[in-house]
């Protein structure tokens, strides 16, 4: 009677292989470059400040995808280009901002200071 499922007991094994052997992994494509001259290197901090005013935000995404910019409570849109490439040119004037970006399921949080330097206690 066993041996009737032998071929099924193998599908099953090879099935079960194949989903633990290729996982499914999608990185992530959201991320913010520049905060007007400021270029963050790469870094994720969610804190910035910035001594300048109006910064056009730059990042990367998923060519063609729309990236919303939360600031406060306002919400703009830009539009990665074929590349990927992503700008937003802000009219923000000095103080802090509550910022989040995002693009589809990314998000992207922080606080931005503008008009200020990093304080001596950071």
């Amino acid at each position: 009677m066993l041996s009737q499922y032998k071929k099924y007991i193998k599908f099953l094994t090879i099935l079960v292989f194949l989903c633990f052997a290729f996982k499914p992994t999608f990185a992530a494509t959201l991320t913010l470059t520049k905060i007007g001259a400021l270029d963050l290197g790469g870094k994720t901090y969610n804190e910035w400040w910035y001594t300048g005013t109006n910064p056009t935000f730059v990042g990367a995404a998923a060519a063609g995808s729309t990236i919303s910019l939360k600031i406060g409570e306002a919400t703009f849109t830009t539009t990665a280009n074929s590349t990927g490439v992503w700008s937003y040119p802000s009219t923000l004037v000095k103080g802090d901002y509550v910022i989040q970006i995002s693009s589809g399921a990314e998000k992207l949080s922080l606080t931005l200071h503008l008009g200020q330097n990093i304080p001596d206690s950071v």
